[in-house]
């Protein structure tokens, strides 16, 4: 047969059975994406990414490993799915993290479970080293369901007392490129060595690896079995152990020790669990005693959290589905409301891997104008703040605090007449409020150095058990107070603005703020670090923050209170790095600057510091 005869009976094949077919792509949808995830899901990491769920709507399997999902419409093929199938009305979960991992187990089938038919020996007598191979004929071993063993009640197979225990199992695999992985659980007492098709795979408390204990060994210590006292068998996880697979039958053989030969007690209760591509015919599923290496997908891209368009295409590039994300608030996601509609909402609580459950917000509201920036003004200004959407109202406050609906509605003029911070939002029935838009107005200040304000909600500063600022409820008595909230790595939101000492902007976003230092936390003016981060906004800040320096990228900064210098000159830690300058080691770069922080008792309080990178 030719080349050309082969792929055209595969392709016409595939179009029969519904599996290709344009009608069935069509179906098979981006349903729910989350751009900024913080603390929703996390992956197998332990980490938090952003994350794209797909939706087969239609009535047919869908194999995936032809499509692509891409955030660039001139690079549709940026990253291909794995080799399996997303059956009708299932959910398909992919981290769109940059981490590019398509080894995923979408499905677990125990083939060894508890109850499971097993072959054993328990003579006291040694046996053929070859006992652990396929071709062993072990027809005149007994036959029975595990646990095997005696002593704990926790045995379907009773044995009388023995130093060892032999047992083997026989399962058949109809298809062995369907096997994507392979797992052994095992609960025992007191040690064990595994064999898969005569190689050892996993042992404990037991002899060297490589050499077969003897029948009459015992094991290194004693160790009590875990399931008959509510405890789970232990994993063993072996990268690669599905290639000591076969086609056809295999052979998983366990051999289990005691401690002694006056034992009390033996317990063998193993399972084996093949990881794979699709459902086998006949599937029983895994066993409900067993937990399983988490197993994700990951994209070799992430999606940005100021919204991009996310596209679903085909192999050859054509597009089945597309989604512009728009600018999400973090942990909130896009999806359809039902499942596989074209009404897209916006959830305040996701449902990854699971279906849309009920409508969200129809969208976010516009930020609210301001008619002035923030800044330093010589005199009194007029402020007005106004809604960019017919419809919504906006709301705003001069303490650092969140506006929400309770917040004073702004008037048509706002007249400000000393240094002052405004915050407003925008409110609209049916949809998400706007980003707190944040300016600080400095009204006559006099300085010659680099302003910074730092705001943030009173709450995230003084509350005794969520402020960072405060000694809180878990203190201490003595110097340094350990155990106050100021001792905790506890991050909170903040905007920061910047100022040049002539009064030029120089930049203003969200970001997150600690408590920064050793001792000199214990001072009444606390170091603070600045954190840039994805969730906030900006994951890196591109400002020349230090202008003799090269270094014009920053993921944090340091306000430092000068340390121990604190209440003396405020200014020779700042001296001795600038000291060191010449020389060729790290330091830290060093700015004079004053920052202002509303969110404090007094709103807009004046504080001295320098600024370290």
């Amino acid at each position: 047969m030719s080349n050309s005869r082969y792929w055209l009976l595969i392709v016409t094949l595939f179009y029969g059975l519904g599996v290709y077919s344009p009608a069935t792509f069509s179906q098979l949808l981006i349903n729910e994406v989350m751009t900024s995830n913080s603390s929703t899901l996390p992956d197998e990491d332990g980490d938090y990414p952003d994350w794209i769920e797909l939706y087969n709507h239609s009535n047919q399997s869908i194999r995936l490993d032809s499509l692509r999902l891409s955030d660039k419409r001139s690079n549709p093929d940026k990253w291909q799915l794995p080799p399996s199938m997303l059956e009708p009305g299932e959910f398909l979960l992919v981290f769109a993290s940059g981490k590019d991992r398509r080894q995923w187990i979408p499905y677990w089938e125990t083939v060894a479970d508890l109850g499971t038919v097993w072959a054993y020996h328990y003579h006291n007598e040694s046996i053929p080293a070859n006992w652990i191979q396929p071709a062993y004929n072990d027809a005149a071993w007994l036959r029975g369901p595990t646990g095997i063993g005696y002593g704990d009640g926790d045995d379907a197979t009773t044995i009388p007392p023995t130093v060892s225990l032999y047992a083997r199992f026989h399962f058949s695999i109809e298809n062995i490129a369907t096997v994507m992985a392979a797992v052994l659980h095992i609960d025992y007492d007191d040690g064990f060595v595994a064999y898969l098709n005569g190689h050892e795979i996993a042992r404990a408390n037991l002899g060297m690896e490589g050499v077969q204990p003897a029948y009459n060994a015992t094991t290194d210590n004693w160790r009590e079995a875990e399931m008959y006292q509510g405890g789970e068998p232990e994993l063993y996880g072996w990268p690669g152990l599905e290639q000591l697979l076969l086609e056809g039958d295999n052979v998983l053989a366990v051999q289990v020790h005691n401690y002694s030969a006056n034992s009390s007690d033996l317990s063998c209760i193993p399972f084996f669990t093949l990881g794979m591509a699709e459902q086998p015919d006949n599937p029983h599923g895994s066993s409900s005693f067993l937990h399983f290496p988490k197993s994700c997908l990951h994209t070799n891209f992430k999606l940005k959290s100021s919204g991009e368009t996310l596209y679903l295409s085909g192999a050859s590039g054509q597009i089945i589905d597309s989604v512009f994300t728009g600018a999400l608030p973090t942990n909130y996601s896009l999806g359809r409301y039902p499942d596989g509609a074209d009404n897209w909402y916006i959830f305040p609580t996701s449902t990854p891997g699971a279906s849309n459950t009920s409508p969200g917000f129809e969208g976010v509201a516009p930020d609210p104008l301001f008619s002035l920036p923030g800044g330093r003004y010589s005199s009194s200004v007029e402020l007005s703040i106004t809604a960019k959407t017919t419809g919504m109202t906006v709301h705003y406050t001069t303490d650092g605090s969140d506006p929400d609906e309770s917040s004073p509605e702004a008037p048509a003029v706002i007249n400000i007449d000393t240094s002052t911070v405004i915050r407003a939002r925008a409110f609209s029935p049916g949809y998400l409020p706007s980003r707190i838009i944040t300016y600080t107005y400095f009204i006559n200040e006099s300085t010659t150095l680099p302003i910074v304000s730092l705001v943030t909600d009173p709450a995230n500063l003084w509350d005794d058990t969520i402020g960072i600022y405060v000694l809180g409820n878990n203190y201490e008595p003595d110097l340094p107070y350990q155990g106050a909230n100021f001792w905790q790595d506890w991050e909170r939101p903040v905007h920061v603005e910047f100022f040049e000492p002539d009064g030029r902007p120089g930049f203003r976003t969200d970001a997150g703020v600690k408590i920064f230092g050793g001792w000199s936390r214990a001072r009444p003016q606390k170091s603070v670090s600045i954190f840039f981060r994805g969730k906030y906004g900006m994951s890196e800040l591109k400002y020349p923050l230090f202008p003799e320096s090269p270094v014009n990228r920053f993921q944090a900064f340091n306000l430092r209170n000068s340390a121990n210098d604190w209440d003396r000159t405020m200014f020779s830690d700042g001296m001795m790095q600038t000291l060191i300058d010449p020389l060729d080691i790290e330091y830290q770069k060093f700015r004079p600057s004053c920052y202002y922080s509303c969110g404090w008792h007094l709103s807009g309080r004046r504080l001295f510091g320098c600024m370290a990178c």
